[in-house]
C-alpha cells in the first residue's frame, strides 16, 4: 500500500497548500510574494513527482491552473496592502522566508534528478511495442527515484507502466484484478543484443496490493549486454520465452509483464549494473527517463 499512500498524499498536499495560499490571511505584499515563491516551488515539486497515473497523467496540469488562479485571487485581496513589513511581523516573515528557501531548494533538487551527468550509462532499445508508457519511478536522485535510491545497486532503476489516451494506468484508481492494469500481460522485448545469464519463472503473480517480500525481483530475466547486466523484473508467472544461456537480439520477446515479487501493482522494473554490481544509468534512444515522463512508441 506504500505507493498508494504516497500517491494520495502527493495529490492532496498541493491542493491543501494552494488553498492555504488562496485563503490565508496576508499582512503585506511582501508576505504574498514569499508565499507565492514557496507555493510555486512546491507545486513544481508535486507536478514532477506526483503519482499522477493513479488518476490521470493530465491531472497534474490542473494543480498548475489552480495555483495560477490562487495567485491572482490572493493578490487581488492584498492589492491595497503595503510592501513594508511591520516590526511585529518580522518573526513571522522570517519563518515564511525560511520555508520559501526550503521550497526553492527542494524544487531545484527535484529537477536536478530529471537528468544524468555521469559516464556510467548504457543506451538500450525500449522494451515495449506500440503504446504510451509512463515512468512510475525513475531519475538520478532521491526526489525523483526515492524507492530505488535506497538500494545502492538499483539507484538508476526505472519502473514503467502503460497509460491510455486519458492518462490512466488502469481501469479504476485501485483495481484488484490484474487484467484491469493496462501493462499486465504486455510483451517485454530484449532491450539489447546479449546472452541470458539468469532466468526465474516460478513465482505467482500477486493480487494487488499484496507483495512478496522474500523474493523482491519475482520472476525476472538478466541479459548480459557487453559488459553490463540488464535485469527485467516482476514478470508474469510462466511467461518467460528464453532460457539461461540463450543468445538474444534487441527486439526479441523474452517474457510478459506481471506482478510477481515485491510490487504493489503490475509494472516492469528495469535496471542495469556493471559486473561488480555498481548501478548504471539507462538511456532509451539517448533519452534519460525520469519520473512522470511519457515514452511513446508508434
Amino acid at each position: 500500500m506504500t505507493i498508494y499512500t504516497l500517491g494520495t498524499l502527493i495529490i492532496l498536499l498541493p491542493l491543501l497548500i494552494i488553498a492555504w495560499f488562496s485563503f490565508g490571511k496576508l499582512k503585506s505584499k511582501t508576505e504574498w510574494l514569499l508565499r507565492l515563491l514557496f507555493v510555486g516551488s512546491m507545486v513544481l515539486v508535486f507536478y514532477k513527482i506526483g503519482t499522477w497515473s493513479m488518476t490521470s497523467y493530465y491531472m497534474r496540469f490542473v494543480i498548475v491552473v489552480l495555483f495560477l488562479g490562487s495567485a491572482f485571487y490572493s493578490f487581488y485581496n492584498i492589492r491595497t496592502g503595503f510592501w513594508h513589513i511591520p516590526k511585529k511581523q518580522w518573526f513571522r516573515m522570517g519563518g515564511t522566508a525560511l520555508f520559501t528557501l526550503l521550497g526553492i531548494l527542494l524544487s531545484a533538487l527535484t529537477y536536478s534528478g530529471t537528468s544524468y551527468s555521469g559516464s556510467d550509462m548504457i543506451n538500450l532499445k525500449f522494451p515495449f511495442g506500440q503504446g504510451r508508457y509512463y515512468v512510475l519511478q525513475g531519475g538520478s536522485n532521491v526526489m525523483t527515484n526515492p524507492f530505488h535510491s535506497m538500494a545502492l545497486n538499483g539507484k538508476y532503476a526505472i519502473d514503467l507502466v502503460e497509460i491510455n489516451n486519458l492518462g490512466n494506468r488502469a481501469a479504476t484508481i485501485l483495481p484488484q484484478e490484474l487484467a484491469q492494469y493496462h501493462i499486465f500481460g504486455e510483451v517485454v522485448y530484449s532491450p539489447c543484443n546479449g546472452r541470458v545469464v539468469t532466468t526465474v519463472n516460478g513465482f505467482p503473480d500477486n493480487i494487488p496490493t499484496n507483495v512478496d517480500r522474500e523474493h523482491p525481483a519475482g520472476n525476472h530475466v538478466v541479459i548480459e549486454c557487453d559488459s553490463i547486466k540488464v535485469m527485467l523484473a516482476h514478470l508474469k508467472a510462466g511467461s518467460l520465452k528464453v532460457s539461461q544461456g540463450d543468445n538474444v537480439k534487441a527486439g526479441w520477446p523474452v517474457a510478459e509483464v506481471g506482478n510477481s515479487g515485491y510490487t504493489d501493482e503490475p509494472h516492469l522494473h528495469i535496471q542495469a549494473n556493471s559486473h561488480d554490481g555498481n548501478p548504471v544509468a539507462i538511456l532509451f534512444g539517448e533519452r534519460f527517463l525520469s519520473i512522470n515522463d511519457v515514452y511513446v512508441v508508434n
